[in-house]
């Protein structure tokens, strides 16, 4: 049970994370002078496009896959719950 609660946890920070990751390389693609400048300094990637793939996308993803894992795991407890009783 802990794992499942865990899960569910890390997997919200991952996707929150990395909504704020793609938007905020949104932010500086679209709305600074010198967009890959920005997104070396703040955001620690080549580009902004970079920044948006290997950062952003990667973490949505993988919210998403411990997401539904998460949730597997809490199906599978209720179902052996409801057989042991």
């Amino acid at each position: 049970m802990f794992f499942t609660r865990f899960g569910f946890w890390i997997a919200s920070l991952l996707v929150v994370l990395g909504v704020l990751r793609v938007t905020t390389s949104h932010f500086f693609a679209f709305g600074s002078d010198d967009p890959e400048q920005a997104a070396r300094h703040i955001l620690a990637a080549a580009s902004t496009g970079q920044a948006i793939n290997e950062g952003g996308m990667r973490a949505i993803l993988g919210g998403v896959v411990l997401g539904i894992l998460a949730e597997i795991s809490q199906n599978i407890r209720k179902r052996r719950s409801e057989n042991e009783s």
